[in-house]
């Protein structure tokens, strides 16, 4: 698999004229696509839906369209699974010992497991949208920086 792609403004080092131009293009048709509508799907329960309300304003700035939808739908439900699994995890111990009074066992709680898968395919999901500094760093690049106040730039 290849680099991911980075923002035209966000890339570094030298490109000809017409790979910036080339790249420019596809940026500005990447903004033809309807945006995301603005209420969760109805099949989200209420964690779910919570996080669609705070991710969406964010997103939207990031250029996320209705093609990303189902991405957002789950990562949403992966939030909604981690927020029950968190839930059900405060009322219970952790973890508890299993066996014979000769040969006793750790055994953790099987939420953590849910726990952990949830997290994973939150964190998958969330760099390959743009929603964590790293994966904005590779699309956006702050006002006023460029490569024209770097002294080096044209070593």
């Amino acid at each position: 698999m290849g680099r991911k792609k980075k923002h035209s403004s966000a890339i570094e080092g030298n490109r000809t004229v017409e790979e910036l131009e080339e790249r420019e293009e596809i940026e500005e048709l990447l903004g033809q696509f309807p945006p995301i509508r603005g209420e969760p799907p109805s099949h989200l329960g209420h964690f779910g839906k919570k996080e669609w309300r705070r991710l969406l304003p964010g997103l939207e700035l990031l250029g996320v369209s209705m093609l990303d939808q189902g991405m957002l739908e789950t990562y949403c439900t992966w939030y909604q699974v981690y927020r029950k699994a968190e839930k059900e995890l405060s009322n219970q111990v952790i973890i508890t010992e299993i066996g014979s009074k000769d040969q006793k066992t750790l055994k953790r709680h099987p939420a953590i497991d849910v726990l952990n898968v949830a997290t994973n395919q939150m964190k998958s999901i969330s760099s390959n949208m743009g929603m964590t500094l790293d994966s904005r760093m590779r699309l956006v690049r702050p006002e006023g920086e460029s490569d024209e106040d770097d002294p080096f730039a044209d070593l």
